[in-house]
């Protein structure tokens, strides 16, 4: 073999490993930016009119709404807000809510009863669920073919928050 065909070959694997080298960093920096964006950043509203913000939503009971905010967790009485906003709901929650903002709450519950579905954290499920038997609800008040499902994810929703 000559010389020169042996160093060219050792070249091209020793450029080939660090181009993939390369690579596989730039890919797990895309990964955690990704990871970064999806980061939770939920709101709640309080009633004094600020706003705590870049906080997880942990639970949310009728009394308290348990949170974590730079590493430590936290609880606000629920009578001390005035709502709140999830982020990294799936698009399903984001479709239902602007379906209920228009007065379509039949599609708002189908969409929430998929959010409920496709939620990673449990607290969208929740909310999820609950809002698709709030629209059903709202819904059978014009057609009653809506009250079964309203009351299929009314239980869902009191089942999952007894646990």
């Amino acid at each position: 073999m000559s010389p020169s065909l042996t160093s060219h070959s050792m070249m091209s694997h020793s450029t080939m490993l660090r181009t993939t080298t390369t690579l596989l960093l730039l890919t797990a920096l895309a990964s955690n930016l990704q990871a970064q964006d999806k980061a939770v950043k939920d709101t709640i509203f309080r009633k004094d009119g600020k706003h705590l913000t870049k906080a997880k939503i942990l639970k949310l009971e009728l009394d308290k709404i348990t949170y974590s905010k730079g590493g430590k967790e936290n609880e606000i009485q629920t009578s001390r807000t005035t709502g709140f906003r999830l982020s990294n709901a799936p698009e399903a929650y984001t479709r239902g809510e602007s379906a209920q903002n228009r007065g379509d709450f039949a599609g708002a519950g189908a969409l929430f009863a998929e959010a409920s579905k496709k939620g990673e954290r449990d607290v969208v499920k929740q909310v999820a669920t609950f809002y698709a038997g709030r629209a059903f609800a709202l819904a059978a008040q014009k057609d009653s073919s809506h009250a079964n499902n309203a009351v299929a994810q009314l239980e869902s929703y009191i089942s999952a928050a007894a646990t």
